[in-house]
Formats: C-alpha cells, sequence, structure tokens
C-alpha cells in the first residue's frame, strides 16, 4: 500500500500556535529540520536545523509574518529560504566528503561572530548621524540642513548617541515621538510643550535620516515603518479677506513688536513672497525697483525678481540702517537677519490685537494666499501669477516657457497695491485692466 506523504505547516495553524511556559519548537512533518520556534511571548521564528561534521546547529531564517506586511517571513518565503539553505548545506557536505574545503558552511556560530565584528566596526549613531548631514549640505538648503540637526541633536542622539545604527528599534523612535507629542521629553529643555507638530516633523526627519542609512545597507530594517500619525496633514487655505486687509496696516502698527517685524509683514502682504524669503531680503538684492530673490533663499532654488511698488520702496526706505548690516530687516542682537519663526511668533502673540482691528487669526503664510487670490479677483492671468509669486509651472508649457515677465509683474503688483490702497482708503478703486502680453 502507498504511504501518504506527511502534510506539511498552514499558515493557519501557525497563527494559533500560542507561547508556553517555556520557549518551544514545532517541527514541519514534511521538511527535515524545519521548525518555527514559539517563545513564551507568543514571538515565532522559523528555523532550519541540520548537522555538519557530525555536530547538531541551528540557524534561524526569519520571523513569522502571516502576510508579508511587517518585515518578516511569509510561510512561503521561509520555505523557499529554508530549501535554499538545505542546498548549500547538502553542496558543502558532499565537498568535504571529497576532502575539499566547503566554499559555505551554514555556521551560525561563524555568521554571529562576522556580525559581532562588523557591529563593533560600525560607526556610532552620532557619527552616522555627522556622515549624513554632511552628505545632505550638498544636497538640501542650509537652513533645512540645520533644522534636521536640530531635530537630530536634541531628540535622538541624547539617549542613543553611543548606539549603533542598527540597534535601534521602532519602539526606540515612538517612545521619543510620543514624549514630544505629549510634552514629556526630557532631553534639552525642560519645560517643553506638548507638540504634534514637533513629533511629525522628527517622524519625517527619522524617516529620511534612517532611509539614507538603509540605502547603504547601513542597517537591515527600517524602523520608521509604520510608526504612529500623530498629527494629519492640513491644508492651508486661509487668506485674508478685502475688509481684512484694509485694516491689515493699523492691525500691524498697532501690535507690539519691531519695526522688521512689521515692515517684513507688510510687505509679504504687497509682494506675496514667502515670509522666510522677505525677512532675508539684503540691503544688495534691491537694484532701484527690483528685488532678486537669490536662488540659494528661493524655496524652489530659482532665482526670482519681484518689482517693488511705490509703497514697498517707502517701507524699505524707513527701515534703519545698521553699518556693517546687510539684512533690511535684521533680527533683535543685530547680527544677522531675523530668525525664520520671528514673524510667526509676533502674529501669534498679537492676535488679540489683529482680532481687535478686524482682523482674525492668521499665520504669515496666509498673506500668500491672500496675494495670490487677490490677483485672480484682478483676473490677472495664471502664468503672470506664476511668475510674480514664483511658483513652479509644472505643464508642459511651464517647462517650456523661458519668458521672464517683467512688464507683466509690474502690471499685476501695482494693481495689487493700488486695490489695497483703495481697501484701505488711500486711493481709488483699482480698475486698471490687465494687459496680455504674448511670450517673446
Amino acid at each position: 500500500m502507498r504511504q501518504r506523504r506527511s502534510k506539511g505547516f498552514t499558515v493557519k495553524e501557525l497563527i494559533v500556535l500560542e507561547g508556553g511556559d517555556e520557549r518551544y519548537i514545532a517541527w514541519d512533518p514534511s521538511r527535515a529540520g524545519f521548525g518555527l520556534r514559539v517563545s513564551p511571548h507568543n514571538h515565532k521564528a522559523f528555523v532550519y536545523a541540520y548537522r555538519f561534521d557530525g555536530r547538531p546547529r541551528m540557524k534561524t531564517l526569519g520571523t513569522f509574518d502571516p502576510d508579508g506586511t511587517h518585515g518578516g517571513l511569509t510561510l512561503k518565503a521561509a520555505i523557499q529560504r529554508y530549501h535554499a539553505d538545505a542546498a548549500k548545506v547538502s553542496e558543502a557536505a558532499e565537498a568535504r566528503a571529497r576532502g575539499e574545503a566547503p566554499a559555505v558552511e551554514l555556521d551560525p556560530a561563524a555568521e554571529r561572530v562576522v556580525k559581532a565584528h562588523a557591529h563593533r566596526a560600525a560607526d556610532s549613531l552620532s557619527q552616522a548621524a555627522e556622515k549624513y548631514l554632511t552628505a545632505m549640505a550638498a544636497k538640501l538648503r542650509p537652513r533645512t540642513v540645520k533644522e534636521y540637526r536640530r531635530v537630530l541633536e536634541t531628540y535622538l542622539l541624547p539617549d542613543h548617541r553611543h548606539a549603533k545604527p542598527g540597534s535601534i528599534r521602532k519602539r526606540d523612535l515612538a517612545t521619543i515621538l510620543d514624549a514630544i507629542a505629549a510634552g514629556e521629553f526630557r532631553g534639552g529643555d525642560s519645560k517643553r510643550k506638548p507638540s504634534k507638530t514637533m513629533a511629525e516633523r522628527a517622524k519625517r526627519v527619522f524617516a529620511a535620516f534612517f532611509g539614507w542609512l538603509a540605502e547603504r545597507d547601513l542597517i537591515e530594517a527600517l524602523p520608521t515603518v509604520h510608526l504612529p500619525e500623530y498629527q494629519k496633514p492640513q491644508r492651508r487655505e486661509r487668506y485674508l479677506s478685502d475688509a481684512e486687509v484694509g485694516k491689515f496696516f493699523a492691525a500691524v502698527d498697532a501690535m507690539k513688536a519691531s519695526d522688521p517685524v512689521k515692515g517684513a509683514l507688510k510687505l509679504a502682504l504687497l509682494t506675496g513672497q514667502r515670509i522666510g524669503e522677505v525677512q532675508q531680503i539684503r540691503w544688495s538684492d534691491i537694484a532701484g525697483e527690483w528685488w532678486t530673490i537669490p536662488g540659494n533663499i528661493a524655496k524652489n532654488e530659482r532665482m526670482h525678481r519681484v518689482y517693488l511698488t511705490e509703497t514697498v520702496r517707502r517701507i524699505v526706505a524707513a527701515m534703519r540702517r545698521v553699518d556693517g548690516m546687510q539684512y533690511v530687516f535684521p533680527g533683535a542682537s543685530l547680527d544677522g537677519p531675523m530668525s525664520l519663526q520671528a514673524c510667526g511668533k509676533a502674529v501669534a502673540r498679537n492676535l488679540a490685537t489683529f482680532r481687535k482691528h478686524g482682523v482674525e487669526a492668521f499665520s504669515p503664510h496666509a498673506l500668500r494666499h491672500t496675494v495670490r487670490t487677490g490677483l485672480s479677483a484682478l483676473r490677472v492671468s495664471p502664468e503672470v501669477k506664476n511668475a510674480a509669486l514664483n511658483h513652479a509651472d509644472g505643464s508642459v508649457g511651464g517647462r517650456y516657457d523661458h519668458h521672464q515677465y517683467d512688464d507683466e509683474k509690474r502690471e499685476a503688483l501695482t494693481a495689487w497695491e493700488r486695490h489695497v490702497l483703495s481697501l484701505m482708503g488711500q486711493g481709488r478703486a483699482n480698475v486698471v485692466k490687465m494687459r496680455r502680453r504674448a511670450a517673446r
């Protein structure tokens, strides 16, 4: 009578296996030496047991992952790895029987020694972070690299500076991020407040850093996969209404802030440029009626020319020039530009003043939305709006259009200035119709 072949492991029976008082191994009846090791804490890993040179040996193939979504091995993948290793063991045994030195001996002890040597030779996390930041200096903007350094040195390195990159686990990063989100972070400033926004920002920096390590095979698994989401992305849709625009200058004048902060906010409303670019404007960047934003300052890294209307030029001229200071809007210490957060923090501190003057809560970025929306209301064409605000046009037409639009920028921002002044009661309503010029 023909004997029926024993049935091998199934995914369902492996899932229901539970840990006991001690670790045990469930063996596959159809594959010699292939088993699943189950710990008292229900951790499951595939193993391969074999004999070589008369000695019993065992190799861990990988963690059991039923559907393969958490970085482990499915049953099918583990079986494939088992067969590959079994073939190598057989080949090595045959070579040894012929008196040859086998090229491959699946010796877990030897593998552990090799891994231990590699682990000791690997950079510490702080050394790896320094190499990462050095590499990013050639790819990212200086202030972005500065922010990455701040996040890594403030949150990740204090407790893990001497650890090896491969020893960092998802639970380590989740603990740090949870503490940031809850305001319980113990490193650095002990007076930190809860910040889900900061937790999301730190998570992005961690993902970029460990992704860089993984690309270079410096770690075997990404510890940033499936980290918690602390804050859902929010679209910035706030813009000032015409009524708020008409009261904006008066509200800015009434706020408790330095003259450079007030000037920067007014320029942001009149030019539509990013607040970070406005805050870094230098006297040398201004030539007559034009302000040139260098590529290393512009967010999209493209040099950009901004037309300065008469009102803008008056605001700039009113700024006190300090000997040796190249920035129009210097910081409080007069040793450089104001910090990138200066205007945002000033607005947040003065929200009550703005509300008193008829301007509801906003962030400085809302001023850019306001200008873009206002130019649309003035019937300015999309390509001119993009040119005036230095928005990248990813369309086919945009990639082939090399016209600078200087004349159109002048018309658009002049029309916007007249509109703002009319809302403030300082001029006629803007009824100038924008000309559409053919690209030269």
